[in-house]
């Protein structure tokens, strides 16, 4: 990071100005500050320029958080399609009785219309006599 300074003085003011020229990142950037700042002022004035953090903490990440992050993902995909799979279990299990229920009613309309046949041959052979 370099830097540089210079007192120009702004138009229009008694105060004079200092300039910083700093070199962020590749990008040249100039701060500007008014000589009777504090110290604070232009620490902040530069953490501003520079895109620092100005908390005093600093957040280090362990290295295995981004691999959690990845199981985690894994792990919840891995849930959802066990839950899809019982649903469609549930959904098959269903599907299977019904059609249970269906191949009963069909076999008992059978058996019936077998039934009426039965009868009108009896009843047509009992008034042919």
């Amino acid at each position: 990071m370099g830097c540089g300074s210079s007192m120009p003085v702004v138009p229009g003011e008694d105060v004079p100005t200092k300039t910083v020229y700093l070199s962020v990142k590749g990008e040249s950037k100039s701060v500007a500050f008014s000589s009777d700042c504090t110290s604070q002022e232009v620490r902040e004035v530069l953490k501003s320029a520079a895109k620092l953090n100005s908390s005093p903490y600093i957040l280090n990440e362990e290295p295995g958080s981004q691999e959690m992050e990845v199981f985690q993902s894994v792990l919840t995909k891995v849930g959802d399609e066990f839950s899809k799979a019982f649903k469609m279990r549930e959904f098959q299990e269903d599907i299977s009785e019904r059609l249970r229920k269906v191949e009963a009613r069909l076999q008992m309309e059978g058996m019936k219309a077998v039934e009426i046949g039965n009868t009108s041959r009896n009843t047509g052979a009992e008034t042919s006599c």
